[in-house]
C-alpha cells in the first residue's frame, strides 16, 4: 500500500483538497489484509500545542465497515477512522506515509474529513 500511496502522491503537482480527494478515491480502489484485534502502526492527524500534522501511533484495530468499495477500520482506543493506507506493520513504513501526507499540510486532513463523510464512514458512538 505504501508503494501505491507514494506513486499517487508523487504523480500530482497540486497540494490542495481536490488533489487529496482524488488521491483518496484512487487509494480506495486498493485493498490489503488487516487483521482485527491486532496492533498496528497507524498514521493519524494530531493537533497539539506544539505542532499539527500526521504522526505514527500504535493502535489495536478492533472493527471494520464497508461502504461501496471503501473499507474503513476503527480502534477502541480513540474515535478515528482508518483506511488501509493509514495502517502499517512497521513504524518506518508508517513514518514514510506520514511524511508523504504531511506534504499536503491541512489539505490532507480537511479532504480526509470530507472523504469520510462522503462515504458515511464516521465513527459510530
Amino acid at each position: 500500500m505504501l508503494r501505491i500511496l507514494r506513486k499517487l502522491i508523487h504523480s500530482t503537482d497540486n497540494k490542495d483538497e481536490e488533489a487529496v480527494l482524488a488521491t483518496l478515491e484512487a487509494l480506495s480502489q486498493h485493498h490489503k489484509e488487516i487483521e482485527l484485534d491486532r496492533t498496528y502502526w497507524v498514521s493519524e492527524w494530531s493537533r497539539t500545542p506544539l505542532t499539527d500534522g500526521i504522526f505514527s501511533y500504535k493502535q489495536q484495530i478492533s472493527s471494520s465497515r464497508v461502504s461501496g468499495n471503501v473499507v474503513a477500520f476503527y480502534s477502541k482506543g480513540n474515535n478515528r477512522t482508518y483506511f488501509p493506507w493509514d495502517i502499517y506493520e512497521s513504524k518506518e513504513e508508517c513514518d514514510e506515509a506520514c511524511a508523504l501526507k504531511n506534504d499536503f499540510g491541512y489539505a490532507w486532513d480537511n479532504a480526509l474529513e470530507k472523504f469520510i463523510d462522503r462515504h458515511g464512514l464516521r465513527v459510530r458512538r
